[in-house]
């Protein structure tokens, strides 16, 4: 691996999917392994070469709504999942 190849493997991107039962994967019988956010952050890990951390904030019957913090309702989820990625990596954190 060329010095290139190293920084940007030594690069981090860090995501947080929000959406409904698709993006939390309601219908797959592991969805901790199957769900579209699982393979997306594989994805972008490949293509860029890069460190990825990602949480998946999705909720069947979610809408965007839902996620306003001033609902009060699926945002609380958010705000842990950005606490957590913090934790790990200050880089920006990508919503999706």
């Amino acid at each position: 691996m060329d010095a290139s190849a190293q920084q940007r493997k030594a690069r981090t991107c860090n995501l947080i999917f929000i959406g409904n039962s698709i993006t939390e994967g309601a219908l797959h019988t592991n969805k901790a392994k199957t769900a579209p956010p699982v393979f997306a952050a594989e994805f972008v890990g490949k293509a860029l070469s890069c460190n990825v951390n990602f949480r998946n904030c999705g909720r069947s019957g979610a809408t965007t709504v839902d996620f306003r913090p001033d609902q009060n309702k699926d945002f609380k989820r958010v705000k842990k999942a950005i606490d957590d990625i913090q934790a790990l990596s200050y880089e920006p954190i990508i919503f999706s």
